[in-house]
């Protein structure tokens, strides 16, 4: 419960009379919240906003510096797990801290999904997705780069931030981009997985293809925009080689290996097996091509033979660590809408295996090629010159436009 001021935002596109239910829609989500917070919501709405990005700029013109130190963003449909004291007695010990040569201006905390029955294993592969997203690889992001990027959603943050930087509306992946900003001026959001928010998952498959769409296409258009327009620098290095990174597994990696598995790995087997009689464990001193004085050779055996082995131990060693860490917060009732029963244990079980052991397989592994398809979409609309459009992603009644709810503490 919050006893803050509640600023609601809310964005709705077309012209004229296709945004004229707006204010009615407005006055109800308003009235929703009235209900919960008493005099503490207040409506606001721009004839211009037709976009979450164009939400959020609106707010930084609204909020007073003067009047509160912090700022919390959060979409309409969050659900947080955590109390104001709590969130506001974190934030004065961690912000203005330094980590890896960053300012800490703001809290990022995980934002997962409530499942829904109805949504069916489609909905239970969303939950798992986002849930692994925003608590295993965020945290691995934060381990390694002292920080991470915004998520859109349930971030405090002082509120000279907000009034500062601005979003970019014509970006698909608006709250990336407003990270990168922050990280040009040193100053960055700190991971804290304890403030968990549940939000609503999307009502369909389609609905939740609908958003992975424009989740993926959006990370292809922000990684040309890095390369194309942000200079490199010590702040901006971790978002620089991601964006590298991206580009060189869409172009390089992902094809290369889609090739392997179809053609390549049994050729190679087949020819280690007639000519060194094994194909997991190769003898170098019976390889014929070493012998005819190849360079290489002996280190590619060996790296075939320990460092394979080694990383396959490694990664299975991350996934069972990421599972009793699940396994965890599910025993404390945090996972898939606090569902405790056995039954969404070992449905949980069961695809942790199963996602773990199709990373191996990219070719058969559904959210690696749909990703690829994305981007092949985003990479045809950067040579036909086309320019993405936002697309509403549909929830329930209450939410079928996105709106912001901005508290501010």
């Amino acid at each position: 419960m919050f006893t803050c001021p509640i600023h609601l935002t809310m964005n709705a596109r077309g012209e004229g009379i296709e945004r004229a239910w707006v204010p009615e829609k407005i006055r109800e989500v308003q009235n929703y919240l009235l209900e919960h917070y008493h005099g503490q919501v207040q409506a606001t709405f721009s004839d211009s906003s037709r976009s979450k990005a164009e939400n959020c700029n609106l707010f930084g013109e609204v909020v007073s510096v003067e009047r509160f130190n912090y700022a919390l963003r959060l979409d309409i449909d969050a659900r947080p797990t955590y109390s104001e004291r709590s969130l506001v007695k974190c934030a004065n010990e961690l912000i203005g801290t330094i980590r890896n040569g960053f300012t800490i201006v703001g809290l990022q905390g995980a934002c997962v999904e409530c499942y829904e029955s109805r949504a069916g294993l489609g909905g239970f592969m969303e939950c798992h997705t986002e849930w692994a997203e925003h608590m295993e690889k965020d945290q691995t992001r934060a381990r390694i780069m002292g920080h991470i990027w915004h998520e859109g959603s349930n971030m405090i943050a002082e509120t000279w931030v907000f009034k500062k930087y601005v979003s970019n509306p014509s970006l698909l992946l608006e709250d990336k981009e407003w990270t990168l900003k922050l990280l040009r001026d040193g100053n960055a959001l700190a991971y804290f997985p304890l403030a968990v928010s549940y939000g609503q998952l999307p009502s369909s498959f389609g609905a939740i293809q609908k958003r992975r769409k424009r989740w993926m296409k959006g990370g292809m258009q922000l990684a040309f925009h890095v390369m194309k327009h942000v200079p490199m620098s010590y702040f901006t290095r971790y978002f620089h080689c991601w964006a590298y990174a991206g580009v060189f597994a869409y172009f390089v990696w992902f094809p290369t290996l889609n090739a392997l598995i179809l053609f390549g790995f049994g050729v190679i087997g087949r020819k280690c097996q007639s000519q060194m009689g094994s194909v997991f464990f190769l003898d170098p001193d019976l390889t014929e091509a070493e012998l005819k004085g190849v360079n290489g050779v002996r280190i590619l055996v060996w790296l075939w033979n320990w460092l394979g082995p080694a990383t396959l131990f490694a990664f299975v060693g991350v996934v069972v660590g990421h599972f009793v860490n699940t396994l965890a917060f599910w025993h404390r009732g945090k996972f898939v809408n606090a569902r405790k029963g056995y039954k969404w244990f070992w449905l949980q079980f069961g695809y942790i295996l199963l996602d773990g052991v199709s990373l191996l397989f990219p070719l058969v592994r559904f959210r690696t090629q749909e990703k690829q398809y994305y981007q092949t979409q985003m990479l045809l609309d950067f040579i036909l010159c086309r320019t993405p459009t936002w697309e509403v992603t549909e929830k329930s009644a209450m939410c079928k436009q996105n709106k912001v709810a901005q508290a501010l503490v």
